[in-house]
């Protein structure tokens, strides 16, 4: 496959595309793809969503907001993480974590068994968590095996997660106990420290060179 470039002088430069670009699957629209929004979702009525993870057919939403709405129904006072089913449209009342601070990130693992957060928060429901937590997915509760109480100095604000690994983005300089400068990588089942991942991250990094990781 070949694709026609134009330098600055007007003269057309042929450069060839790699081949594994050419076998890449094309969605086959023939026209512009109509967008129309759903009516059935819920509504968040107060405050902002930060960010959004699936599992299956479940949409976990986090933010600053302090509640959220069914389509043309009451707000149910749920802050800063709620749970609703995609399908239905409809707000999952079983799923009621409750933080004595903000959720910034939320995370689901890839294979969909497990639900992480980070934030500011050091309680959830009660249970001392330190900035990041594991939850049930269907009661918001701490996950007791993943037990992140160590000291946590500042905010996680960001989350990646394989089936075996989160990794763990903030502001932080220590993280469940252990030095750690805005990058840390810990057991998706325990949250014990992975030793081994150490990044000596210095200032300059994130949103005026502040040190965090986004």
């Amino acid at each position: 496959m070949l694709v026609l470039s134009m330098l600055a002088v007007g003269a057309p430069v042929v450069a060839a595309v790699p081949s594994a670009w050419a076998a890449q699957p094309v969605p086959g629209h023939t026209h512009l793809v109509p967008i129309t929004p759903r009516t059935d979702q819920p509504k968040i009525t107060t405050g902002e969503i930060w960010d959004m993870a699936v599992i299956g057919n479940r949409i976990f939403v986090a933010g600053s907001f302090t509640g959220i709405a069914n389509a043309g129904g009451p707000t149910i006072p749920q802050a800063n993480l709620a749970a609703y089913d995609f399908t239905t449209g409809k707000v999952d009342t079983t799923f009621r974590p409750t933080f004595n601070g903000g959720v910034n990130a939320v995370e689901a693992s890839p294979d969909g068994t497990k639900l992480f957060v980070a934030g500011t928060f050091s309680t959830i429901s009660g249970v001392p968590r330190q900035k990041v937590a594991s939850l049930s997915l269907t009661t918001g509760t701490p996950v007791a095996g993943f037990a992140f109480t160590g000291a946590t100095n500042n905010p996680g604000s960001a989350l990646a997660a394989s089936n075996t690994t989160l990794y763990v983005g903030g502001k932080f300089t220590r993280i469940n106990g252990v030095n750690r400068s805005g990058l840390a990588a810990v057991d998706s089942t325990t949250g014990a420290i992975d030793p081994m991942f150490n990044l000596p991250l210095t200032g300059g990094i994130g949103v005026n060179g502040a040190l965090t990781v986004q």
